[in-house]
Protein backbone atom coordinates (compact mmCIF):
# COMPACT_ATOMS: atom_id res chain seq x y z
CA UNK A 1 0.00 0.00 0.00
CA UNK A 2 1.19 3.54 -0.64
CA UNK A 3 1.04 5.84 2.32
CA UNK A 4 0.63 9.60 2.36
CA UNK A 5 3.32 11.45 4.27
CA UNK A 6 4.22 14.98 5.13
CA UNK A 7 7.85 16.00 5.40
CA UNK A 8 9.04 19.08 7.24
CA UNK A 9 12.56 20.27 6.53
CA UNK A 10 13.91 23.18 8.49
CA UNK A 11 15.77 25.96 6.77
CA UNK A 12 18.92 27.59 8.03
CA UNK A 13 17.83 31.15 7.35
CA UNK A 14 15.85 33.54 9.56
CA UNK A 15 12.70 35.46 8.78
CA UNK A 16 10.64 37.96 10.72
CA UNK A 17 8.61 36.44 13.55
CA UNK A 18 5.03 35.35 13.35
CA UNK A 19 2.41 37.89 14.33
CA UNK A 20 -1.19 37.39 15.52
CA UNK A 21 -3.24 34.74 13.80
CA UNK A 22 -0.21 32.81 12.62
CA UNK A 23 0.80 35.58 10.23
CA UNK A 24 3.64 38.07 10.34
CA UNK A 25 4.16 41.60 11.51
CA UNK A 26 4.82 42.75 7.92
CA UNK A 27 7.85 44.58 6.61
CA UNK A 28 6.91 46.00 3.25
CA UNK A 29 6.06 49.60 2.55
CA UNK A 30 2.41 50.36 1.92
CA UNK A 31 0.72 53.46 0.56
CA UNK A 32 -1.11 55.87 2.87
CA UNK A 33 -4.33 53.89 3.10
CA UNK A 34 -3.32 50.51 1.71
CA UNK A 35 -2.76 47.40 3.80
CA UNK A 36 0.81 46.13 4.14
CA UNK A 37 1.92 43.03 2.26
CA UNK A 38 3.47 40.33 4.45
CA UNK A 39 6.94 38.94 3.70
CA UNK A 40 5.82 35.38 2.81
CA UNK A 41 2.86 33.78 1.06
CA UNK A 42 2.09 31.97 4.33
CA UNK A 43 1.96 35.31 6.15
CA UNK A 44 -0.41 36.81 3.62
CA UNK A 45 -2.82 33.89 3.99
CA UNK A 46 -2.70 33.89 7.78
CA UNK A 47 -2.41 37.58 8.64
CA UNK A 48 -4.71 38.53 11.54
CA UNK A 49 -6.55 41.31 9.71
CA UNK A 50 -7.90 38.98 7.03
CA UNK A 51 -11.30 37.96 8.38
CA UNK A 52 -13.55 37.29 5.34
CA UNK A 53 -12.11 34.21 3.61
CA UNK A 54 -15.05 32.51 1.88
CA UNK A 55 -16.37 33.26 -1.61
CA UNK A 56 -19.60 31.75 -3.00
CA UNK A 57 -18.88 29.45 -5.91
CA UNK A 58 -21.27 31.51 -8.07
CA UNK A 59 -20.07 34.98 -6.95
CA UNK A 60 -19.27 35.88 -10.57
CA UNK A 61 -22.33 35.90 -12.79
CA UNK A 62 -22.21 33.12 -15.36
CA UNK A 63 -19.04 31.54 -13.96
CA UNK A 64 -18.09 28.86 -11.45
CA UNK A 65 -14.98 29.41 -9.35
CA UNK A 66 -12.11 27.04 -8.59
CA UNK A 67 -12.22 26.66 -4.76
CA UNK A 68 -8.43 26.54 -4.20
CA UNK A 69 -7.63 29.37 -6.64
CA UNK A 70 -8.63 32.08 -4.17
CA UNK A 71 -6.11 34.38 -2.51
CA UNK A 72 -6.52 37.71 -0.77
CA UNK A 73 -4.75 41.08 -0.63
CA UNK A 74 -5.45 44.79 -0.80
CA UNK A 75 -5.44 44.65 -4.58
CA UNK A 76 -7.49 47.85 -4.96
CA UNK A 77 -5.22 49.72 -2.51
CA UNK A 78 -8.13 50.96 -0.43
CA UNK A 79 -7.25 49.72 3.06
CA UNK A 80 -9.28 46.49 3.00
CA UNK A 81 -8.92 42.99 1.62
CA UNK A 82 -10.19 41.99 -1.79
CA UNK A 83 -9.96 38.63 -3.56
CA UNK A 84 -8.31 37.13 -6.63
CA UNK A 85 -9.91 34.00 -8.01
CA UNK A 86 -10.07 31.93 -11.21
CA UNK A 87 -13.11 30.43 -12.90
CA UNK A 88 -13.35 26.87 -14.19
CA UNK A 89 -13.33 28.44 -17.67
CA UNK A 90 -9.84 29.83 -17.05
CA UNK A 91 -10.54 33.52 -16.46
CA UNK A 92 -9.02 35.56 -13.62
CA UNK A 93 -11.16 37.89 -11.51
CA UNK A 94 -10.66 40.52 -8.82
CA UNK A 95 -13.59 40.70 -6.38
CA UNK A 96 -14.54 43.40 -3.91
CA UNK A 97 -16.61 42.88 -0.77
CA UNK A 98 -19.41 45.32 -0.02
CA UNK A 99 -20.33 46.58 3.44
CA UNK A 100 -23.09 43.96 3.52
CA UNK A 101 -20.56 41.17 2.87
CA UNK A 102 -21.46 40.51 -0.78
CA UNK A 103 -18.59 39.79 -3.17
CA UNK A 104 -18.83 41.51 -6.57
CA UNK A 105 -16.70 41.38 -9.69
CA UNK A 106 -14.69 44.57 -10.26
CA UNK A 107 -12.02 43.04 -12.48
CA UNK A 108 -12.27 45.68 -15.20
CA UNK A 109 -10.83 48.30 -12.86
CA UNK A 110 -7.57 46.37 -12.42
CA UNK A 111 -7.29 44.44 -15.69
CA UNK A 112 -8.67 47.00 -18.12
CA UNK A 113 -8.31 45.46 -21.56
CA UNK A 114 -5.40 43.29 -20.40
CA UNK A 115 -5.16 39.52 -20.75
CA UNK A 116 -7.11 37.63 -18.06
CA UNK A 117 -6.67 34.14 -19.46
CA UNK A 118 -5.17 31.66 -17.03
CA UNK A 119 -4.74 27.89 -17.18
CA UNK A 120 -5.96 24.78 -15.40
CA UNK A 121 -5.59 26.65 -12.11
CA UNK A 122 -4.95 24.63 -8.96
CA UNK A 123 -3.72 27.13 -6.34
CA UNK A 124 -2.94 30.83 -5.86
CA UNK A 125 -0.73 32.74 -3.42
CA UNK A 126 -0.27 36.41 -2.60
CA UNK A 127 3.18 38.00 -2.22
CA UNK A 128 5.01 41.16 -3.29
CA UNK A 129 7.22 39.70 -6.01
CA UNK A 130 8.27 42.99 -7.64
CA UNK A 131 8.89 44.83 -4.33
CA UNK A 132 6.58 47.76 -5.04
CA UNK A 133 4.67 47.41 -1.77
CA UNK A 134 1.57 46.02 -3.48
CA UNK A 135 0.26 42.43 -3.50
CA UNK A 136 0.96 40.25 -6.55
CA UNK A 137 -0.44 36.80 -7.35
CA UNK A 138 1.36 33.61 -8.35
CA UNK A 139 -0.90 30.99 -9.91
CA UNK A 140 -0.11 27.27 -9.98
CA UNK A 141 -1.20 25.50 -13.16
CA UNK A 142 -1.45 21.76 -13.74
CA UNK A 143 -0.81 19.78 -16.90
CA UNK A 144 2.85 20.64 -17.55
CA UNK A 145 2.17 24.24 -18.47
CA UNK A 146 3.80 27.55 -17.70
CA UNK A 147 2.88 28.94 -14.32
CA UNK A 148 1.54 32.51 -14.18
CA UNK A 149 2.15 35.79 -12.36
CA UNK A 150 -0.23 38.72 -12.07
CA UNK A 151 2.01 41.66 -11.19
CA UNK A 152 0.92 45.08 -10.00
CA UNK A 153 1.85 47.83 -12.44
CA UNK A 154 0.75 51.30 -11.41
CA UNK A 155 -2.99 51.03 -10.78
CA UNK A 156 -3.51 47.83 -12.78
CA UNK A 157 -2.39 44.19 -12.95
CA UNK A 158 -0.48 42.58 -15.79
CA UNK A 159 -0.53 38.89 -16.65
CA UNK A 160 3.09 37.74 -16.81
CA UNK A 161 4.66 34.46 -17.93
CA UNK A 162 7.65 33.69 -15.65
CA UNK A 163 8.85 30.91 -17.99
CA UNK A 164 8.43 28.21 -15.32
CA UNK A 165 7.04 25.00 -16.80
CA UNK A 166 5.93 22.37 -14.27
CA UNK A 167 2.88 20.23 -13.64
CA UNK A 168 1.90 22.42 -10.72
CA UNK A 169 -0.43 21.86 -7.81
CA UNK A 170 0.85 24.05 -4.96
CA UNK A 171 3.31 26.92 -4.48
CA UNK A 172 4.94 28.83 -1.62
CA UNK A 173 7.00 32.04 -1.54
CA UNK A 174 9.60 33.35 0.91
CA UNK A 175 13.12 34.77 0.84
CA UNK A 176 15.08 31.52 1.18
CA UNK A 177 18.64 32.71 0.56
CA UNK A 178 18.46 36.02 2.43
CA UNK A 179 18.97 38.40 -0.50
CA UNK A 180 15.72 40.29 0.11
CA UNK A 181 13.98 38.87 -2.98
CA UNK A 182 11.16 36.33 -2.83
CA UNK A 183 11.89 32.80 -4.03
CA UNK A 184 9.44 30.05 -4.97
CA UNK A 185 8.98 26.40 -4.04
CA UNK A 186 6.73 24.58 -6.50
CA UNK A 187 5.30 21.10 -6.75
CA UNK A 188 5.90 19.19 -9.97
CA UNK A 189 3.57 16.22 -10.16
CA UNK A 190 5.26 12.81 -9.81
CA UNK A 191 8.65 14.48 -9.47
CA UNK A 192 10.84 16.30 -6.94
CA UNK A 193 9.58 19.79 -6.06
CA UNK A 194 11.52 22.68 -7.52
CA UNK A 195 12.98 25.81 -5.93
CA UNK A 196 13.29 28.91 -8.09
CA UNK A 197 15.42 31.89 -7.07
CA UNK A 198 13.78 35.28 -7.52
CA UNK A 199 15.72 37.85 -9.56
CA UNK A 200 15.06 41.60 -9.77
CA UNK A 201 16.18 43.68 -12.75
CA UNK A 202 15.82 47.47 -12.53
CA UNK A 203 13.65 48.78 -15.36
CA UNK A 204 13.50 52.52 -14.64
CA UNK A 205 10.18 52.45 -12.79
CA UNK A 206 10.94 49.60 -10.39
CA UNK A 207 11.88 45.98 -10.98
CA UNK A 208 11.02 43.33 -13.49
CA UNK A 209 10.84 39.82 -12.05
CA UNK A 210 12.37 36.59 -13.28
CA UNK A 211 13.29 33.25 -11.72
CA UNK A 212 16.19 30.80 -11.97
CA UNK A 213 15.87 27.11 -11.11
CA UNK A 214 18.14 26.11 -8.20
CA UNK A 215 18.51 22.34 -8.04
CA UNK A 216 21.23 22.60 -5.39
CA UNK A 217 18.96 24.34 -2.88
CA UNK A 218 17.02 21.12 -2.16
CA UNK A 219 19.07 17.99 -1.54
CA UNK A 220 17.52 14.69 -2.59
CA UNK A 221 20.31 12.64 -1.01
CA UNK A 222 19.37 9.78 1.30
CA UNK A 223 20.76 10.19 4.81
CA UNK A 224 20.38 7.80 7.74
CA UNK A 225 17.83 5.87 5.74
CA UNK A 226 15.77 9.01 5.23
CA UNK A 227 14.82 10.36 1.84
CA UNK A 228 12.36 12.87 0.46
CA UNK A 229 8.82 11.62 -0.21
CA UNK A 230 7.79 10.93 -3.78
CA UNK A 231 4.75 12.25 -5.63
CA UNK A 232 4.85 15.48 -3.62
CA UNK A 233 1.67 17.48 -4.19
CA UNK A 234 1.74 20.09 -1.40
CA UNK A 235 4.41 22.56 -0.31
CA UNK A 236 4.48 25.22 2.38
CA UNK A 237 7.11 27.67 3.64
CA UNK A 238 6.11 28.32 7.24
CA UNK A 239 8.06 30.88 9.29
CA UNK A 240 7.97 29.32 12.75
CA UNK A 241 10.09 29.25 15.89
CA UNK A 242 11.27 25.68 15.41
CA UNK A 243 14.94 26.50 14.93
CA UNK A 244 17.78 26.66 17.43
CA UNK A 245 18.62 30.32 16.83
CA UNK A 246 15.46 31.77 18.39
CA UNK A 247 14.32 33.36 15.13
CA UNK A 248 11.51 32.31 12.84
CA UNK A 249 12.72 30.36 9.81
CA UNK A 250 11.13 29.53 6.43
CA UNK A 251 10.53 25.87 7.18
CA UNK A 252 9.79 23.74 4.13
CA UNK A 253 6.88 21.34 4.48
CA UNK A 254 6.30 18.69 1.83
CA UNK A 255 3.31 16.38 1.54
CA UNK A 256 3.81 13.28 -0.58
CA UNK A 257 3.60 9.51 -0.83
CA UNK A 258 5.79 7.01 0.99
CA UNK A 259 6.64 3.67 -0.55
CA UNK A 260 6.11 0.75 1.78
CA UNK A 261 2.87 0.83 3.72
CA UNK A 262 1.83 1.43 7.31
CA UNK A 263 0.24 4.57 8.65
CA UNK A 264 0.79 8.04 7.21
CA UNK A 265 3.18 10.13 9.27
CA UNK A 266 4.90 13.49 9.48
CA UNK A 267 8.64 13.83 9.09
CA UNK A 268 10.31 16.72 10.90
CA UNK A 269 13.90 17.68 10.22
CA UNK A 270 16.33 20.39 11.18
CA UNK A 271 19.59 21.25 9.55
CA UNK A 272 22.48 23.22 10.98
CA UNK A 273 22.68 26.93 10.26
CA UNK A 274 24.65 27.20 7.04
CA UNK A 275 24.90 30.18 4.66
CA UNK A 276 25.40 28.03 1.53
CA UNK A 277 23.12 25.53 -0.27
CA UNK A 278 21.55 23.13 0.14
CA UNK A 279 19.16 25.06 2.33
CA UNK A 280 16.91 22.04 2.73
CA UNK A 281 18.06 18.44 3.15
CA UNK A 282 17.12 15.07 4.60
CA UNK A 283 20.55 15.07 6.26
CA UNK A 284 19.99 16.36 9.77
CA UNK A 285 22.20 17.19 12.71
CA UNK A 286 19.49 16.43 15.24
CA UNK A 287 17.05 13.57 15.62
CA UNK A 288 14.50 12.32 13.14
CA UNK A 289 10.92 12.04 14.33
CA UNK A 290 7.95 10.26 12.81
CA UNK A 291 4.43 11.22 13.80
CA UNK A 292 1.67 8.74 13.05
CA UNK A 293 -1.65 10.12 11.91
CA UNK A 294 -4.73 8.10 12.81
CA UNK A 295 -6.13 7.83 9.28
CA UNK A 296 -4.61 5.69 6.54
CA UNK A 297 -3.84 7.31 3.20
CA UNK A 298 -4.10 10.86 4.55
CA UNK A 299 -3.12 13.66 2.17
CA UNK A 300 -1.86 16.98 3.55
CA UNK A 301 -4.14 19.87 2.56
CA UNK A 302 -3.14 22.75 4.85
CA UNK A 303 -0.95 23.64 7.83
CA UNK A 304 -1.11 26.44 10.40
CA UNK A 305 1.45 27.32 13.07
CA UNK A 306 -0.05 29.15 16.04
CA UNK A 307 0.96 29.66 19.69
CA UNK A 308 3.77 27.07 19.63
CA UNK A 309 1.49 24.49 18.03
CA UNK A 310 1.12 23.42 14.47
CA UNK A 311 -2.13 22.12 13.03
CA UNK A 312 -2.27 19.70 10.12
CA UNK A 313 -5.36 19.46 7.95
CA UNK A 314 -5.39 16.10 6.18
CA UNK A 315 -7.89 14.39 3.91
CA UNK A 316 -8.38 10.69 3.43
CA UNK A 317 -7.78 9.57 -0.15
CA UNK A 318 -10.21 6.71 0.49
CA UNK A 319 -13.35 8.53 1.65
CA UNK A 320 -12.47 12.28 1.42
CA UNK A 321 -12.90 12.69 5.19
CA UNK A 322 -11.13 15.78 6.57
CA UNK A 323 -9.39 15.73 9.93
CA UNK A 324 -7.46 18.33 11.94
CA UNK A 325 -4.54 17.27 14.14
CA UNK A 326 -2.53 19.40 16.55
CA UNK A 327 1.04 19.05 17.75
CA UNK A 328 2.82 21.02 20.45
CA UNK A 329 6.46 21.99 20.08
CA UNK A 330 8.65 21.23 23.11
CA UNK A 331 11.72 23.09 24.35
CA UNK A 332 13.96 21.04 22.09
CA UNK A 333 11.95 22.08 19.04
CA UNK A 334 10.42 18.65 18.57
CA UNK A 335 6.69 18.14 17.92
CA UNK A 336 4.55 16.18 20.35
CA UNK A 337 1.14 14.86 19.27
CA UNK A 338 -1.73 16.58 21.07
CA UNK A 339 -5.12 15.67 19.57
CA UNK A 340 -7.08 14.88 16.41
CA UNK A 341 -10.65 15.64 15.43
CA UNK A 342 -12.71 15.08 12.32
CA UNK A 343 -14.34 17.94 10.42
CA UNK A 344 -17.88 16.89 9.58
CA UNK A 345 -20.07 17.75 6.60
CA UNK A 346 -23.61 19.08 6.89
CA UNK A 347 -24.68 16.74 4.11
CA UNK A 348 -22.63 13.87 2.77
CA UNK A 349 -21.27 14.39 -0.72
CA UNK A 350 -21.07 18.20 -0.77
CA UNK A 351 -17.37 18.21 0.07
CA UNK A 352 -15.40 20.38 2.46
CA UNK A 353 -12.96 23.26 2.00
CA UNK A 354 -9.35 22.10 1.71
CA UNK A 355 -7.85 25.26 3.23
CA UNK A 356 -8.49 26.93 6.58
CA UNK A 357 -7.38 30.02 8.49
CA UNK A 358 -6.99 30.53 12.23
CA UNK A 359 -9.06 33.57 13.21
CA UNK A 360 -8.81 36.14 16.01
CA UNK A 361 -11.55 34.37 17.99
CA UNK A 362 -9.36 31.26 18.27
CA UNK A 363 -11.20 29.09 15.72
CA UNK A 364 -10.49 27.74 12.26
CA UNK A 365 -12.59 29.10 9.40
CA UNK A 366 -12.77 28.00 5.74
CA UNK A 367 -10.51 29.64 3.15
CA UNK A 368 -12.41 28.75 0.00
CA UNK A 369 -14.02 30.00 -3.22
CA UNK A 370 -16.34 27.06 -3.73
CA UNK A 371 -18.80 27.86 -0.98
CA UNK A 372 -22.35 26.68 -0.93
CA UNK A 373 -24.31 26.75 2.35
CA UNK A 374 -23.75 23.05 2.93
CA UNK A 375 -20.06 23.15 1.99
CA UNK A 376 -18.76 26.07 4.05
CA UNK A 377 -21.34 26.67 6.79
CA UNK A 378 -20.66 23.25 8.27
CA UNK A 379 -16.96 24.09 8.61
CA UNK A 380 -17.24 27.52 10.26
CA UNK A 381 -15.64 28.16 13.67
CA UNK A 382 -13.92 24.82 14.19
CA UNK A 383 -12.37 24.67 17.65
CA UNK A 384 -8.69 23.66 17.67
CA UNK A 385 -8.21 20.05 18.76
Amino acid sequence: MKTRIIAVIFSCLGLAGCGPGGGESGNTVSTTSALAVQSTSYGNKNVAGLTATTIPVDAVTGALLVPTSVTFGDFFQEGKYSAFVVSTAGQAYFLRQSASGTWTDDSAKLFGAGNRNTCNATYAITADFNADGKPDVFLSCSGVSNQLLFLSSGSSYVRTDPAISVDGNRAAAADINGDGILDLVLTNRNATPQIWKGIHTANGSGYSVSFSYQAAWLSTATCNGTTLPTNIDTVFLVPALWGTSGTAEPNLILGGTAIGGGQPYVRLKKIDTDPVPPYYSACVAKGFLQITESTNNAALRDIVYQDSKFYLLTQSTLNSQIQLSSYTVNAAGSPVFSATQRVSEANAGVGLPQQYKYNSAGYFQPYDAGCTPNRCTAAVNIAPP
